[in-house]
């Protein structure tokens, strides 16, 4: 196995990210990360339970917030990618990451494969972010994201792993969710059981409990 560790360092002006640039050379980059914060069920595997996605939509990561984080990436070998997971990690006691294979059930966010050299793909199942309400605005929290990948010829046709460094900005382009009274963040009746060990010591808001499991 092969480790390729690489940081992508972010020129911003406040919240806008404008460009990136990398220290070494990368067979993988992350073209664009989008946020979908909006309202509606995620279906996935028993072992992890369907999330609950709920946000004020504007796109961005927000106090009090569960969205699906999807990462593009282009692939920069000279061989189709054959087989691509992804796993995000957190720097802030502010938010909890899951990354679901929501169909065999464990831990790794899969990529449609091939990925031909020169093209781009997005990641199949969703990179989830809980976001606590103590979460502070305008500010920068940082992620990685280590992918382990095949290529169909190369020095990674066994396995290669590659890790990513980005940040996203906390803020609201819209009215703060958490403070609009006629919308119930979370009903307690569709209550999120998170079903992996918790990958910090902090509670998450009202989203996420330290101690929360089988």
């Amino acid at each position: 196995m092969k480790r390729i560790n690489c940081f992508v360092l972010f020129l911003t002006f406040t919240v806008v990210v404008l460009g990136s640039f990398n220290l070494c050379a990368q067979n993988l980059l992350i073209t664009e990360t989008t946020i979908d914060d909006g309202n509606y069920i995620l279906y996935c595997h028993p072992n992890f339970g369907n999330f609950e996605i709920k946000g004020n939509l504007d796109g961005a990561l927000s106090p009090g917030e569960r969205v699906r984080l999807d990462i593009e990436i282009k692939n920069q070998t000279n061989y189709s990618i054959t087989n691509l997971y992804g796993i995000v990690f957190e720097y802030s006691p502010y938010v909890n990451v899951i990354n679901p294979n929501c169909y065999d059930g464990i831990i790794g966010v899969r990529y449609s494969c091939p990925i031909n050299p020169g093209t781009t793909a997005t990641n199949f199942d969703p990179f989830i972010i809980e976001v606590s309400q103590d979460a502070p605005c305008n500010e920068f929290i940082d992620f990685g994201v280590t992918f382990y990948y095949t290529t169909s010829a190369g020095e990674c046709s066994t396995q290669c792993t590659e890790t990513h460094y980005f940040s996203l900005p906390v803020f609201s382009f819209n009215k703060p969710f958490i403070l609009t009274p006629e919308q119930e963040i979370f009903p307690s009746g569709f209550d999120q059981k998170i079903l992996e060990t918790a990958s910090n010591g902090q509670d998450i808001g009202i989203f996420y409990s330290g101690n929360a499991g089988i």
